[in-house]
């Protein structure tokens, strides 16, 4: 998986929540190809994080579902962690993986 994937996670998901406000306040049915591309990479990701150990599911869900600062991230998963070491463990196990 790449940060890139995971950064347009969040947008993806963004995207499909205003599409669905827009479509209820204006009535409209039809899905653009930019939401069914938002569909996909978020399907796609939530598949991957399924996949991962837990230690980085819980990672990847503060800094890009709940979009924590890494300061955050590090207060949630305890433990003595600190931002950077967090942001660093996360980013050895993207080059391995």
């Amino acid at each position: 998986m790449e940060r890139k994937l995971l950064q347009e996670y969040v947008d993806a998901c963004e995207l499909i929540r205003e599409a669905g406000r827009d479509s209820r306040r204006c009535g409209l049915k039809k899905e653009t190809v930019a939401e069914v591309n938002a569909e996909q990479i978020k399907t796609q990701v939530e598949a991957w994080i399924h996949t991962v150990p837990i230690r980085m599911q819980r990672i990847v869900r503060y800094r890009y579902v709940e979009r924590l600062p890494w300061e955050q991230v590090a207060g949630r998963m305890g433990r003595g962690a600190t931002a950077d070491s967090v942001r660093m463990e996360f980013g050895r196990f993207l080059r391995k993986n």
